[in-house]
């Protein structure tokens, strides 16, 4: 990720919500391939809240985390050592994805990240091919092309049109509307409301993916935490195989 977007993740370090996390982990065990020793990456793996949670239902997958932010990983890093349940193969990598290096992987996680990097469509959905080994699947959570979103981001434009002092305002008002919720998590979401969403899932995005080889194979709606959040989908992409690999 790069652009202004990219230089804001990568300066910074963002906390995922419990319930969210959860959420995204259990739909993603209902599936994942049948399979103990799968090579999953977590795409914009934050502080590694999903791996070493996931990491304790697989404790034999070989498991990878890569974000942009070097702060979210050396978080990640901190917390791994430091989990007396984790076992098991767990690397984080500080990274832009695009510029990163992998060998295949069965599975790829995004939770709500694929809409935020910066960069060109067909690019992307090669380089999340050409990651996935063959039948591999991407499990991903992406806002809709849809009316709603589109107001959305039309607001999320005149919000960055204001001084960074009506962050401070947001917050303390969210904090009174959701006073059980964590002040840096307030904070962060906040934060959020300048990001400008860089593609959104629609027929255009779908026809992409199928150019590069990723058949869309489920497409189910996600349960929404904000009204001020975009609306999700829960997407499985797969891979296609081609007839020498079946």
């Amino acid at each position: 990720m790069r652009g202004e977007a990219g230089r804001s993740f990568e300066k910074a370090a963002f906390s995922g919500r419990e319930d969210s996390i959860r959420l995204f982990l259990d739909a993603a065990l209902e599936r994942l391939p049948d399979s103990d020793t799968l090579r999953i990456l977590d795409l914009g793996c934050g502080a590694g809240d999903l791996l070493l949670a996931l990491r304790r239902d697989r404790p034999r997958a070989i498991l990878t985390g890569v974000d942009i932010s070097p702060l979210n990983i050396q978080a990640a890093v901190t917390r791994a050592k430091a989990d007396p349940n984790g076992h098991g193969d767990l690397r984080f990598e500080a990274s832009d994805y695009l510029q990163a290096r992998f060998d295949g992987f069965d599975v790829i996680l995004a939770e709500s990240v694929l809409h935020l990097i910066v960069g060109d469509h067909d690019r992307l959905a090669a380089k999340l091919a050409t990651d996935l080994a063959p039948g591999g699947v991407i499990i991903a959570t992406m806002p809709q092309d849809n009316l709603t979103n589109r107001i959305l981001i039309l607001q999320r434009h005149l919000w960055r049109a204001m001084p960074p002092a009506a962050d401070s305002l947001a917050v303390r008002i969210a904090r009174t509307i959701h006073p059980r919720e964590p002040a840096q998590i307030i904070a962060e979401r906040v934060g959020y409301l300048r990001i400008i969403p860089k593609r959104l899932h629609g027929p255009q995005w779908t026809g992409q993916m199928q150019t590069a080889g990723l058949d869309l194979v489920e497409d189910i709606k996600w349960p929404r935490a904000s009204i001020l959040k975009p609306i999700h989908r829960l997407l499985v992409f797969m891979r296609k195989m081609s007839a020498s690999e079946r």
